[in-house]
């Protein structure tokens, strides 16, 4: 079934952040530290999304963690092995390649390639495995393959081969004939780089450079020699970058510039030159064809043009990270500080991109950046905060924040004690209006909206003075307190004697003045539903206490009528409803004395036998 835009956009923001979380639990695990803009994980999260099972996930299906979860952390699993491939070991074919470009799983109990069940004396050798393979590769492969394992020494190989090797080579064969394929372009000689002598301190022929990428491109080295990118960095960025786009890829620079995403550049090799760039795809071919023009700023583009959106979102992630430097992350902030105007398309030649598709910048970039939140990007109406859908926008967007803060839920209270959240955190975020305009500057109402039921409203912000009025809500937070000190309700009087409980407590959390203003400052007054005895004197007290908190709310809402209320009265009812409202007052007055004095003689009773 067919789903609305809107609900397709609260999928899909849903889903980019589950992803995340998931991406940052499971490198967690392996004792990564990751802060909020970890562009190794926005990079993985934006490919998974771009796959054709979420895509079509989105698209027909509301969000639903439990089924969302499934889909993703499998093309998780799936990307991240192109995105991040293992490092470490040395190997002709890489046979972890093979399994996973065939998907192929070993049955329970038996080991896969990299974990032999064998010895070494067991182990098969190359002869047998060339003797296996004779009459299944072309003749050309084969020939190649022998010349190959020729100039290999047995004693060199990091893992022993086992029975699985034959499996394996089965499921594989179409993958082996394109791979040995590749290995006789790049590698005509049958002898790859020899690149364990490297010194990558000291200046790399191109050549060499050549010979490192052709080793890693094709899988006889997991990776680059350690700090390969880090002396001559943009030049050798520059050499592998051409070598790929037109030896491997064989395409167009600015095909490649308008067509392929990071990921693709990293599956073939170039993970490190993406990272380098900053996961920008316009800076690594700019490095590499520095002279390279785009279409626009040759002069006027072909009619109809700009009505690829490719073409669009290619020029203005030209536009802020090739011309104005901007890296993604720092995007939202680069917008509110005005460096993306609409001076500045109109500067670099892209006014009419503007004005006819867009109108608006924040308009403009979350288009060639969906993974960034809309409200980032200031582009958000008051409607989307609003209804149904405008409350779960809200959630999902204080859920949001909170874990680009990298605040725990329950640390919020702290935060916000601690001046960590303020009226600026929500700016910083693009929230404002959320904060401001929607709920008032009421910092519990807007996290008990997001969080319901996790916090109590003396937690967050200031608490009304009338809200102590009502002594249901003192004993809640002195229940509260006694909580939050470890002590359980049958074991109040034993902390209020010992002092583990007292009025320092409630100073320390901040409930000093309920302390006062609702129990007179008397600790046993706050804790007397725990201290009595007998059940009837509990029932008449519970019964007491809610009557109170009845005739509380009843006389302030005859006190805080509007003052259009109060003067409609006044003008044409004021001798009657004068009186009336007086008589009711002085009466609910008096019930209240006559409640808190019954309470107060039960008070001093439990505290004489106290």
């Amino acid at each position: 079934m067919g789903l609305s835009s809107s609900v397709i956009t609260q999928n899909y923001y849903a889903g980019y952040q589950l992803a995340l979380d998931l991406i940052r639990q499971k490198r967690a695990l392996s004792g990564f530290n990751l802060s909020a803009v970890d562009t190794d994980m926005i990079e993985l999260a934006q490919s998974v999304f771009g796959c054709e099972r979420l895509v079509r996930l989105i698209q027909t299906t509301p969000f639903r963690k439990d089924l969302y979860e499934n889909v993703i952390a499998e093309e998780l699993e799936r990307i991240s092995k192109t995105l991040f491939p293992d490092v470490g070991k040395k190997r002709f074919v890489s046979l972890e390649k093979l399994h996973d470009s065939y998907d192929y799983e070993f049955p329970d109990g038996e080991a896969p390639p990299d974990e032999p069940a064998c010895d070494a004396a067991s182990a098969i050798q190359y002869a047998e495995i060339l003797d296996y393979v004779k009459n299944k590769l072309s003749q050309e492969n084969f020939d190649y393959l022998s010349e190959l394992f020729s100039h290999q020494n047995a004693k060199d190989r990091e893992f022993a081969w086992n029975d699985n090797i034959y499996r394996l080579i089965d499921q594989s064969l179409d993958y082996l004939e394109e791979k040995i394929s590749e290995m006789r372009r790049l590698f005509p000689d049958g002898r790859p780089y020899p690149q364990e002598a490297i010194d990558v301190k000291k200046p790399m022929t191109d050549a060499a450079i050549i010979g490192c990428y052709k080793n890693v491109y094709l899988g006889i080295y997991n990776r680059f020699p350690v700090n390969f990118l880090s002396h001559e960095g943009p030049r050798r960025a520059a050499v592998m970058t051409r070598y790929a786009v037109e030896t491997v890829l064989k395409k167009p620079p600015i095909e490649v510039l308008k067509s392929f995403k990071t990921r693709e550049l990293a599956s073939i090799g170039l993970t490190g030159v993406v990272r380098l760039f900053n996961y920008s795809v316009a800076r690594v071919i700019r490095n590499a064809y520095p002279e390279l023009l785009m279409p626009w700023e040759s002069g006027h583009v072909d009619e109809g043009f700009w009505n690829d959106e490719t073409n669009r979102r290619m020029a203005i992630q030209w536009l802020v990270e090739t011309k104005m430097k901007i890296a993604r992350a720092e995007i939202p902030k680069a917008l509110r500080e005005n460096q993306i105007s609409k001076a500045t398309f109109i500067d670099h030649g892209l006014s009419y991109l503007y004005n006819q598709h867009y109108k608006s910048v924040s308009r403009a970039l979350q288009f060639a950046y969906p993974e960034l939140m809309p409200w980032e990007l200031g582009s958000v109406p008051n409607s989307f905060w609003k209804g149904p859908e405008g409350r779960q926008n809200v959630i999902q967007a204080i859920h949001w924040m909170i874990r680009q803060l990298q605040i725990p839920v329950t640390e919020i209270p702290v935060a916000i004690r601690n001046k960590v959240i303020t009226r600026e955190t929500f700016k910083s975020y693009g929230l404002s209006t959320v904060y401001e305009s929607l709920f008032k500057k009421n910092m519990y109402q807007l996290f008990n909206t997001a969080y319901p039921g996790q916090f109590e409203i003396w937690e967050i912000g200031k608490t009304p003075a009338e809200y102590w009025d009502n002594v249901i809500n003192g004993y809640r937070a002195a229940l509260w307190v006694a909580r939050k000190e470890n002590v359980e309700e049958k074991k109040i009087s034993r902390a209020i004697r010992t002092g583990k409980l007292s009025r320092e407590t409630f100073a320390r959390y901040g409930l000093s003045a309920m302390l006062k203003r609702t129990f007179d400052n008397e600790l046993k007054n706050a804790y007397l539903p725990y201290l009595v005895e007998y059940n009837q004197d509990l029932d008449m007290l519970l019964r007491d206490a809610l009557l109170l908190s009845v005739l509380q709310l009843q006389m302030q809402k005859i006190k805080s009528q509007t003052i259009m209320h109060r003067l409609f009265k006044g003008l044409f009812f004021r001798a009657l409803t004068g009186t009336a409202e007086r008589s009711q007052l002085r009466l609910y007055d008096r019930i209240k004395k006559r409640i808190k004095s019954r309470m107060g003689d039960l008070s001093r009773r439990i505290m004489t036998d106290y």
